[in-house]
Formats: C-alpha cells, sequence, structure tokens
C-alpha cells in the first residue's frame, strides 16, 4: 500500500515541480536553436532534476506520513524504470537534432536518482 501511495505522491511532487520549471523551459526555448545544443541539454538536465527530485520528495512525505521511511528499492525500481524509458526515447530519436535535449533528459534523470538516493532513502521528511 506504502508503494502505492508514494507513486500518487510522486505524481503529487511532480505537478508541483512543473509550476516552478515552466519559467526555466520558456527560457530554454528562448536561449535555444540550431547554434545553442549545448543550452537545451543543460535546460533539459536541469529541468529533469528538479522535476524527478521533487517527484521523489513527494514520495518520501506520503512514507513520512505513514510513519515510514523512502526505502532504497522504490528508488531504485522506480529510477530504473524512467531511465530505461528514457534510453527507449534516446534510440528512437538517434540521428535528429532533438536526442540532445534527450541525452538531457536522461542526465537529470541520472542525477535525480543520485539525490534520492543519497539524500531522501531512509530518511523521515517530518
Amino acid at each position: 500500500m506504502n508503494f502505492i501511495l508514494a507513486l500518487v505522491g510522486m505524481f503529487v511532487g511532480f505537478g508541483v515541480s512543473l509550476v516552478l520549471t515552466v519559467p526555466l523551459m520558456s527560457l530554454s526555448v528562448r536561449l535555444s536553436g540550431k547554434n545553442y545544443n549545448i543550452v537545451s541539454f543543460f535546460f533539459a538536465a536541469l529541468d529533469t532534476l528538479l522535476t524527478r527530485s521533487l517527484g521523489f520528495f513527494g514520495a518520501a512525505v506520503v512514507f513520512s506520513i505513514r510513519d515510514a521511511q523512502l526505502p532504497g528499492s522504490f528508488v531504485l525500481f522506480v529510477g530504473l524504470c524512467l531511465l530505461v524509458n528514457d534510453i527507449a526515447r534516446i534510440k528512437k530519436l538517434s540521428g535528429l537534432p532533438d536526442v540532445l535535449n534527450e541525452e538531457g533528459y536522461c542526465l537529470g534523470g541520472l542525477l535525480a536518482l543520485v539525490v534520492a538516493r543519497y539524500q531522501l532513502v531512509g530518511i523521515s521528511v517530518f
């Protein structure tokens, strides 16, 4: 039951993070172009890092409400599922200019997995 509630908590965290990252992504769209692919990569990584980290924080809050700690197995399972999805998108867009954005999303997802593993696993938020 905690696992299902934590997934719901992750989606709530994703929703909160969208409010925070929409201005960031609009800035990325304005700055990016054919000559600024690295800017798109950087903003994609930063956006994904913030979004997924807040998602994992939402899951940690759900576990804390239920007097439990965020287990490493949950972080590993969800993180690997998201990583497999990122890699599939990179393979799908291979050879296209947008692949650099997808690689940025993948890097941000990996960084969020590391942040969740070392900062949120085993702690009680409240």
